[in-house]
């Protein structure tokens, strides 16, 4: 492939993506008598997200045409947001402006499996960075065993007998819309769950050993590959760290403050941290800075989980020693002003 035609090729998917997230944008407008502000805030986020990666993929694909890594991102933008769009496509078709829309449950079958594949997109990311290629048999089986659970698994969830009820989030539980799956096949009625269940943890170990990869190959690595690695390496830590700390906190709590503080940091962190920290690392733009992003990471997530904490400890703790059910005014504004003091 020359410069320019990789250059042309950018160009046309850049297209694509901006066709299916505009077209997204449009039904989830013209499906406002059936909004929600959860899934605003999703469809806002897997938007900002799927352009972040048509843009990390076409620097990446314009600089190095041969590695897959740039095209794959191109991938992984059009699976993020095609599983929000023909949900909307859906609703709108089904329960907005019943019958405006040809075959709203064969699309919403079609892209059932966007999640399960835009999970094994991430993984063989992990596999491939930052060369596009395997450094090793061992890691090759494992990019080819996930890829492979992935077709498959991707391929039983459309066959398989069921009731599509959501994709990407509650959408269509919120719309009260549930579909027979129109390209289901009857008997697979009673192995295809079975299969899917394989299928599915065999992706998830090969996530987990791509996940290894990165830090073992990080041991033989050049000092330029293991600034690479490392970028990477640091987005998946930091994305677990937070899980691990906040999880059980929002468990125990059971509060809306907890809950929020768990996704707000945890889903931009493991939808945005990746195609950043590959785009840089494979560019190498300000590569060897990660210090001072890892530094700022465990200042700013060490106070996060600080102030929940805190909130936890005084607004549950105290308000379950005082007999204070639900929400306390007054316990709210005590943990305030002990975050603040603290702060200071």
């Amino acid at each position: 492939m020359t410069p320019r035609t990789a250059a042309r090729l950018t160009v046309v998917l850049n297209i694509v993506v901006a066709m299916v997230l505009i077209g997204g944008l449009a039904l989830f407008a013209a499906n406002r008598s059936v909004f929600d502000g959860n899934t605003a805030f999703l469809f806002g986020l897997f938007g900002v997200t799927s352009a972040a990666y048509a843009v990390a993929g076409t620097l990446i694909a314009r600089r190095q045409m041969s590695n897959p890594i740039g095209w794959l991102f191109f991938a992984l933008a059009v699976l993020l947001i095609a599983g929000m769009s023909a949900t909307e496509y859906a609703i709108h078709a089904l329960v907005v402006d019943p019958g405006s829309l040809p075959a709203p449950a064969a699309v919403l079958a079609v892209a059932q499996p966007t999640p399960t594949l835009f999970m094994v997109g991430l993984i063989l990311v992990l596999y491939l960075f930052p060369t596009g290629r395997t450094t090793s048999y061992r890691w090759r089986a494992g990019a080819i065993i996930t890829l492979v659970a992935g077709c498959v698994g991707a391929a039983l969830v459309v066959l398989t007998p069921h009731s599509i009820d959501n994709i990407w989030a509650d959408r269509l539980e919120v719309a009260h819309l549930r579909v027979r799956d129109p390209l289901a096949i009857q008997p697979l009625s009673g192995i295809g769950g079975a299969l899917l269940a394989v299928a599915a943890w065999t992706i998830v170990l090969g996530g987990i050993v791509g996940v290894a990869s990165l830090f073992a190959r990080r041991r033989s690595a050049d000092a330029m590959a293991r600034e690479q690695l490392r970028w990477l390496a640091y987005v998946v830590g930091a994305a677990a760290a937070w899980i691990a700390v906040m999880l059980p906190i929002a468990a125990i709590a059971h509060s809306s403050v907890t809950d929020a503080m768990f996704w707000i940091v945890a889903t931009p962190l493991v939808a945005l941290g990746i195609p950043v920290a590959v785009g840089v690392a494979i560019l190498r733009y300000r590569l060897f800075d990660i210090d001072v992003v890892i530094n700022r990471t465990f200042v700013f997530g060490g106070l996060a989980a600080f102030i929940t904490l805190v909130y936890v400890a005084i607004v549950v703790g105290v308000g379950q020693l005082v007999g204070t059910t639900g929400s306390s005014p007054a316990l709210s504004i005590v943990a305030t002003a002990v975050v603040a003091v603290t702060f200071q």
